[in-house]
C-alpha cells in the first residue's frame, strides 16, 4: 500500500500490555508511574498509550522502540577508563 506521494506506508504495530511488560522487563504499575504526570517517578519522554476501546490501550511499537534507542546506552559507548576499572577490578588483562 503506497500514499499519496508514493511512500510505502507500514503500519506500527500495536504493544498491549502484557507484550509491552515483557519487551520492557518492567511491571505494569511501574508502566502506568512512568505515564502518570502526578507521580514523582513521571517519565516524560515515556510513549503515551493510545486509545483502542473504551477500555483498552496500547503502545506503538516504533514508539517504544524509539524510546529504548533514547534511554539505553550500548556497552561500548562506556568511557574507556571505565572499562578499564571495571577490568582491573575483575583482574583481567586489557588489550
Amino acid at each position: 500500500m503506497s500514499n499519496q506521494t508514493g511512500q510505502l506506508y507500514t503500519p506500527s504495530r500495536i504493544l498491549r500490555m502484557a507484550e509491552l511488560t515483557r519487551l520492557l522487563g518492567i511491571s505494569r504499575s511501574t508502566i502506568y508511574v512512568k505515564i502518570n504526570p502526578a507521580s514523582k517517578y513521571h517519565d516524560p519522554t515515556f510513549p503515551k498509550p493510545i486509545r483502542l476501546g473504551s477500555a483498552s490501550v496500547g503502545w506503538r511499537a516504533s514508539a517504544i522502540d524509539e524510546w529504548l534507542m533514547l534511554h539505553t546506552a550500548p556497552a561500548w559507548s562506556e568511557p574507556e577508563n571505565k572499562l578499564k576499572e571495571l577490568n582491573d577490578d575483575d583482574k583481567t588483562i586489557t588489550p
